[in-house]
């Protein structure tokens, strides 16, 4: 079955190399299979120049931190910057005359135990021996933009409970001294160290983490702050959406992550990044990992979550910037009526609607902007909520200028699962009749249109 469904390698398991054969021999899966899964394999290896002679092109490339690959992963990281929340504190203004206190365990390699790789991951995993990164943990940059900055000395709080009191109290102290004479606490945050053979068992941030930012949201002189989460995936953060000033999504952004931060944090960036995934409240740990079915118990994804298990902290795709962007349709869309049998003559790429829609920065700084368009219906087999179609970026919109983003639907996009009785109850793709709802810009107050599939 997972041949049959376009799996071409059995990476790091004996599946394959043990069933394989006896699979041909009974003749559960044909000669022709497994020769267009050979097929697959060898073009992605000649695409790659695996299959090239040891003197071919790739084998002359032997620069890979270009200034270009630099550029590139600054822009990257630059873009990917997600804005949870903001009350108007970001961005930091004057920042050359501020005094800042930095605390977490991703501050910097000032931490002791398993987070003392802090800096390296930053990378994520599967990173080379990149150095640029400790020229730009969040302290090296936050030296280069703030007038003075005091950094808390982590201890790892993930070693035996009996030392968990005395870590917690000591990360408690550290981050009060460092807040003693600063105006902004800038909080680094991750989640529970995981990886292959290493799951979390919460999603909530650590103990010690939850104590500090009880610690400094409560001190008798009350100062700024911003968050920075720095995880790849959801995190419950409670205790930051009823305390923070301003959190920032940043995910493991890469060998430039400090210096992304910080200009996005003093406003040299706009943020302008989108979440690709729900933030769950810290409850959903509840739901079997083990159900596949992405639509029990509740449901899992932003495709099918119902909130059984509470409404989530923030919406796949929220993402706010410093600037205050709207969206208004071009021109008023008209409910469109598609025939079946002209969708059945096109393409699965070839566009079956499109709509337009003007965005204006009324506002007074610059920033990219993202326009997400999703698709909702009420067929027995269509995703509980609404699935993402398509978007559009707006590079660098001024203050003032409004540009048009043009969003289509093609005919892959349209196609729902289906059960075919006739073939075993196998599940196809097809297009289907109905009434469909495209909701357009804002998650949380799009602009909506509709269309119709009829006969």
């Amino acid at each position: 079955k997972s041949m049959s469904a376009g799996v071409n390698i059995d990476d790091n398991g004996p599946t394959f190399e043990s069933y394989l054969v006896p699979a041909l021999n009974a003749s559960a899966v044909s000669l022709d299979l497994v020769d267009d899964s050979v097929r697959r394999v060898l073009l992605g290896a000649s695409s790659l120049g695996l299959l090239d002679p040891p003197d071919g092109v790739y084998d002359t490339i032997n620069e890979t931190d270009t200034l270009l690959a630099r550029q590139l992963a600054l822009e990257s990281a630059e873009q990917a910057m997600t804005l949870l929340q903001n009350d108007g504190t970001l961005p930091l203004k004057e920042a050359s005359k501020l005094t800042v206190a930095l605390i977490g365990p991703m501050v910097d390699d000032l931490v002791f135990g398993e987070y003392a790789n802090g800096t390296t991951k930053l990378l994520s995993n599967y990173n080379g021996n990149n150095m640029l990164v400790r020229e730009n943990t969040p302290l090296a940059a936050a030296k280069r933009y703030f007038g003075s900055v005091n950094a808390a000395v982590w201890q790892n709080d993930n070693l035996d409970p009996n030392a968990e009191k005395r870590v917690i109290a000591a990360n408690v102290a550290a981050a009060q001294a460092a807040c003693s004479n600063a105006s902004v606490a800038l909080l680094f945050l991750t989640d529970d160290p995981c990886g292959e053979g290493k799951d979390r068992l919460q999603i909530r941030l650590s103990a010690s983490q939850q104590a500090v930012i009880a610690a400094v949201s409560q001190l008798e002189r009350r100062i700024r702050i911003i968050a920075v989460l720095l995880t790849s995936g959801p995190t419950a953060v409670p205790e930051l959406k009823a305390n923070a000033n301003a959190i920032i999504q940043a995910y493991l952004p890469g060998e430039y992550a400090g210096e992304a931060i910080m200009k996005t944090i003093v406003g040299m960036v706009s943020p302008s990044g989108r979440l690709p995934f729900t933030m769950y409240p810290a409850d959903i740990i509840n739901r079997s990992m083990f159900l596949t079915d992405l639509t029990a118990d509740g449901g899992i994804t932003y495709l099918y979550y119902t909130g059984k298990y509470g409404e989530p902290l923030w919406e796949y795709g929220h993402g706010l910037t410093y600037s205050n962007v709207t969206e208004k349709w071009t021109s008023a869309p008209a409910t469109q009526n598609i025939k079946l049998d002209t969708v059945y003559t096109l393409a699965d790429h070839d566009v079956v609607a499109q709509w337009s829609v003007t965005v204006t920065n009324e506002g007074n700084i610059t920033t990219d902007y993202s326009v997400l368009a999703f698709l909702a219906s009420n067929h027995t087999y269509a995703p509980t909520n609404k699935k993402l179609v398509n978007f559009g970026r707006v590079a660098q919109l001024r203050p003032g200028e409004s540009r048009t983003v043009i969003l289509s639907l093609n005919k892959e996009q349209l196609k729902l699962p289906t059960m075919s009785t006739a073939d075993d109850n196998a599940v196809k793709l097809q297009v289907q009749l109905g009434i469909y709802k495209v909701l357009i810009g804002d998650v949380l107050n799009p602009l909506v249109a509709y269309f119709s599939v009829t006969r």
